[in-house]
């Protein structure tokens, strides 16, 4: 028996396994590289989580510091001129210049563990809160701490663009 279309029909289809092959392959390598695209931005965010973390342990330990220096440094003296120093966080720091009301002290504290932290302590009465967000009522001494802690190890070099900063305000 002869069938005059079979080897015609044969040669018509024969690029169809070619192009469903094609078809298969650019799938799986549009899913494969879907998921390494999903993978790599995990890897990311878990890096940018790390380094805010570490931010924001620097901002911490530098309102802790500050907090120490204010109750057990400064005590009850509002108007210290001079050098003080003291240890906090593996650290001997010198605060030096005055604090008086009205004005800031600045306080830098570098750790090895890759993170620093820059500490602003305001102490400020109820003629000088003219501006602040929380006025200081008439006869205390008011104490504002902004912590801004950095994932940096040193604090004057924070040029880097991944370097993250957190920052914590205290008012008491």
């Amino acid at each position: 028996m002869y069938f005059p279309n079979m080897y015609t029909y044969h040669t018509k289809n024969r690029g169809v396994t070619l192009f469903i092959s094609l078809v298969t392959v650019s799938i799986v390598l549009a899913m494969g590289l879907s998921i390494l695209n999903i993978t790599l931005k995990d890897f990311m965010l878990s890096g940018t989580v790390k380094d805010s973390e570490k931010a924001f342990v620097a901002a911490d330990m530098g309102m802790e510091c500050a907090s120490y220096w204010d109750e057990h440094v400064l005590g009850s003296y509002f108007n210290i001129n001079g050098n003080q120093q003291f240890t906090c966080a593996e650290n001997t720091i010198l605060a030096n210049g005055a604090i008086t009301i009205g004005n800031k002290r600045d306080i830098m504290i570098n750790r090895t563990e890759g993170m620093c932290a820059k500490v602003e302590v305001y102490k400020y009465n109820a003629a000088t809160s003219v501006g602040r967000k929380k006025v200081c009522a008439p006869g205390l001494i008011c104490t504002e701490i902004i912590s801004k802690g950095y994932n940096s190890p040193e604090c004057t070099v924070l040029n880097n663009p991944r370097t993250v900063e957190r920052a914590l305000r205290a008012n008491y």
